[in-house]
């Protein structure tokens, strides 16, 4: 069994080891050193990355205790002593994230009784999936507000081992289905958990805690959340974009939110109007197009009214159409040319004709398709 220097201390980022074994997996080399520091993806944390005996770590595996190393690059020689050297960039990141995610499961446990069922760190954001189907945003805000005074109280992160049969005086979190000996990760005096994961020493290391959403999945609700550098991060691109949202309008940020729901309101008012407007210049056009048109032959007293235009959408071809025939007896053959070809072929319902087939007719010459009512 590989010894997984990680388990007593998240922070080492420098180790030496013995290689015990070499191999291949998915054409690459692979190592098993008798101890690691590289962290294998595992319960929902991805591996560590790094360099060992110099050459990059592309993955991290567990297989039956074994931690096996997959290299780019040769794999060092059976039995000799190599150098390990994690990423501490990811390292770290990765030990506030999950570090969070504790503090912050055994928050919505606390003010609502809401148990963690699954947890994922992802390279942009970490989740958890809460069981219930539902999440209000006073419960989101309590919790939160409650994971961060635990950060503020920079708590000590605490290691403890133990038996199967001995984990009930720890009061865990969630039950764990390992056997043998347990690792459990003691946020002290507030959460303990069975975990095999890296964490940091205190709980001022996590950073600010931040959930940003949550949606239902199923009977359970996803929370998404940052914390530490990531949610730093976040609040910079949050507050550019507001500062520059803000210079762009004029005013203060305190005022933006204002500023926005009553140009959103005037946009809307605008829209309204000038599709109003819209239509009554299509009515208009519609008019001036029947004037326009000539004896429809066989029923003299209709029109026919026959247009083509430039990049002018379906949609407002067919209110024009309609519009042409709603002027009296007429049929409307329009036409739109852009990236592609448009037809629309109307008649005042009551003439004789079957425009869905006329205009089979035609398309079925250049390769189009069509359809609609006889009129």
């Amino acid at each position: 069994m590989t010894k997984r220097l990680y388990y007593r201390d998240g922070e080492i980022l420098e180790f030496s080891a013995t290689v015990l074994a070499v191999g291949e997996r998915d054409g690459k080399a692979t190592v098993i050193l008798d101890q690691t520091a590289f962290y294998p993806t595992s319960g929902g944390q991805p591996f560590d990355t790094g360099l060992l005996a110099g050459a990059p770590i592309v993955d991290v595996v567990d297989v039956d205790g074994e931690i096996i190393h997959v290299l780019d690059g040769a794999a060092p020689a059976i039995g000799s002593a190599v150098v390990g050297r994690i990423d501490g960039e990811r390292r770290r990141d990765h030990t506030q994230q999950h570090t969070g995610q504790h503090v912050l499961s055994q928050a919505f446990e606390r003010v609502a009784s809401l148990r963690t069922v699954s947890f994922h760190l992802g390279a942009d954001y970490c989740t958890i999936d809460l069981d219930s189907p539902t999440l209000s945003l006073d419960t989101v805000k309590e919790a939160e507000r409650l994971a961060n005074q635990i950060v503020l109280d920079d708590r000590p992160v605490l290691t403890h081992f133990s038996s199967t049969d001995d984990l009930e005086p720890f009061g865990l979190r969630k039950a764990t289905k390992r056997t043998g000996e347990i690792r459990i990760v003691e946020v002290e005096d507030f959460d303990r958990c069975a975990c095999g994961g890296t964490h940091v020493r205190r709980t001022g290391q996590i950073g600010p805690i931040k959930v940003r959403r949550w949606e239902r999945r199923g009977a359970a609700t996803r929370v998404e959340f940052l914390c530490g550098w990531r949610a730093l991060a976040d609040y910079d691109a949050r507050l550019d974009g507001t500062r520059a949202l803000a210079e762009r309008l004029s005013v203060r940020d305190a005022d933006l939110y204002r500023t926005l729901a009553r140009a959103l309101d005037d946009l809307e008012r605008m829209r309204d109007e000038t599709a109003r407007l819209r239509e009554h210049l299509l009515d208009d056009e519609a008019g001036d197009l029947f004037a326009s048109g000539s004896p429809l032959p066989g029923s003299p007293e209709a029109r026919l009214v026959v247009a083509s235009f430039e990049n002018r959408p379906p949609d407002e071809l067919r209110r024009l159409a309609t519009a042409v025939t709603k002027c009296g007896p007429a049929v409307a053959l329009l036409g739109s040319t852009s990236d592609r070809g448009h037809l629309v072929f109307g008649q005042r319902p009551g003439l004789p004709y079957d425009m869905r087939e006329i205009l089979g007719t035609v398309v079925a010459g250049v390769g189009g398709r069509g359809g609609g009512s006889r009129d």
